[in-house]
């Protein structure tokens, strides 16, 4: 039983992490990140018409994500709450953790719908620059830099 409850709050932790990383800085669209969005749109060389509708898809998505970080926060208030008590019961844990999964992978689904909204605008080689700005953001992981590069060839290629 007890060897039950340390996986169960080990698991529940990396949810934990994962969940507070993705409260604390809800992404908006396909242009977020360390360098802000006018780097991004400086490098993709995007228009004053693009930069408008990159708004506009922003702002569409802004309240159910809005809505998503909410929930996730609440989550993991829960799961601190359940993880807190004098004997955590592990069921509990692990429903409040399958929740958050659950709630992480609708906001991942919904950046990716807003990425491949973003992607339909831009012109063939604005497309081969935003391919390449994704493949990097997917090789550093869900920490960015803070969490390392993963280990391993890049996408696409054999070891």
């Amino acid at each position: 039983m007890q060897k039950r409850a340390l996986i169960s709050a080990g698991l529940a932790s990396a949810v934990v992490l994962a969940g507070a990383f993705a409260t604390a800085q809800p992404p908006e669209g396909p242009m977020h990140g360390r360098g802000g969005p006018g780097g991004s749109a400086r490098y993709l060389g995007l228009t004053a018409e693009q930069k408008t509708q990159l708004r506009t898809l922003r702002e569409a998505q802004r309240p159910q994500l809005q809505a998503l970080g909410k929930q996730l926060h609440d989550n993991h208030q829960r799961l601190q709450a359940a993880l807190g008590a004098a004997n955590p019961d592990p069921a509990a844990v692990g429903a409040i953790v399958i929740e958050g999964h659950g709630l992480q992978q609708q906001m991942r689904k919904m950046r990716e719908e807003g990425d491949q909204a973003f992607r339909a605008l831009l012109k063939p080689d604005q497309q081969v620059k935003f391919d390449a700005l994704q493949s990097l953001r997917h090789e550093r992981g869900p920490m960015g830099w803070m969490g390392g590069a993963k280990v391993g060839p890049p996408p696409g290629e054999e070891q």
